[in-house]
């Protein structure tokens, strides 16, 4: 049959639209595909389940900002467990309470046991300019690496002997069996100290005006400034002692620190720095070894503690200082073990 040149035009027509109309289908159904894959995608994000931590340090450090945004990096100064149980009163309008604390500043805080401040001096790390300055005025001259100086009143009577000061943390350390061989030993060298390495909630504490560098205790208003670059030892208050030293086993010993209370009309000031705790560097300074040890593995990569606690496991305070080192995954064991999660 021969078409006419009329038909075949008509032919092409028809078969042009229904190509453009297949296409267009196609097109239409390729959309749609975007559209439920975009869908499914935020779908998805929304409907991720959320991250369960057998530790609540855990969860608090997957909470912190961006190494970037730390004030003090490497590390990051903090209240509390995130529960607010240390309150802090000296921040800015409308900060945040998870937010850093600063350092080489006093921090006011109140907690149900006690109410005061503290400042804490880190050596190496990032500062404002005057904060810089004055942490150099400080360290100048001195192998310490840290200064922590806490002043307050409590809210109630205790004994010297039932209030400790030291490290408590949030899930259990990494000990190796002789560690575990030698703490009972140290325990015993030490008078006071409590030294619990192996249970769910570790701790090492001593009687806080017993290990204190210097103590000062005064009448509400006389207190010492504790931004000054040396503080002054004053217990008359207190007791007569012959010495810092003699303060020092006087307070440490359960028996005779017992003897002494804690009274919440008087102003109280504790001093405590060290050259051996490198917070800056996450690692010991030990006069064993020629090098800083690493304490990423130990600490089983949680924060270091600053915390008060009277008999029977009351909290009087606490604060954290977290290091940038513990949120890397790299962290390895030494051969044959693992870390803890």
């Amino acid at each position: 049959m021969i078409l006419k040149e009329e038909d075949t035009n008509k032919s092409i027509l028809c078969c042009s639209r229904r190509n453009s109309k297949v296409m267009d289908d196609t097109k239409k159904a390729g959309t749609q595909e975007e559209n439920d894959d975009d869908a499914r995608t935020v779908d998805d994000t929304l409907h991720q389940p959320t991250p369960t931590f057998r530790y609540d340090v855990d969860k608090d450090i997957n909470n912190l900002p961006d190494v970037n945004k730390w004030p003090n990096r490497p590390i990051y100064v903090q209240a509390g467990e995130g529960t607010g149980t240390t309150q802090c009163a000296s921040r800015d309008k409308g900060q945040d309470s998870d937010d850093a604390l600063p350092i080489g500043t006093p921090i006011e805080f109140e907690t149900n046991l006690f109410k005061g401040k503290i400042l804490f001096r880190v050596k190496g790390v990032r500062t404002s300019t005057d904060v810089a300055e004055d942490l150099d005025k400080y360290f100048k001259g001195r192998r310490r690496v840290k200064q922590v100086v806490v002043q307050g009143r409590f809210k109630e009577s205790f004994p010297i002997s039932d209030v400790h000061y030291g490290d408590v943390y949030g899930k259990p350390l990494n000990i190796s069996p002789i560690v575990k061989i030698a703490s009972p030993i140290f325990q015993q060298l030490v008078p006071g100290v409590i030294m619990d390495l192996s249970s769910e909630t570790p701790k090492v504490v001593a009687p806080m005006a017993g290990e204190a560098k210097t103590f000062s205790v005064d009448k509400p208003g006389s207190e010492p400034d504790i931004c000054s670059i040396t503080l002054v030892e004053n217990t008359l208050l207190l007791g007569e002692f012959d010495s810092i030293n003699h303060r020092k086993r006087i307070l440490r010993t359960s028996q005779t620190a017992s003897q002494y209370r804690y009274d919440p009309s008087l102003c109280f000031t504790w001093e405590f720095y060290d050259d051996i705790i490198d917070v800056a560097a996450y690692a010991a300074n030990l006069p064993i070894l020629r090098m800083p040890y690493s304490l990423a593995y130990f600490l089983n990569k949680q924060p270091f503690t600053f915390s008060a606690i009277a008999k029977g496991e009351r909290e009087i305070f606490k604060f954290r200082i977290y290091h940038e080192i513990i949120l890397d995954d790299k962290v390895k064991a030494p051969e044959g073990n693992e870390i803890k999660n």
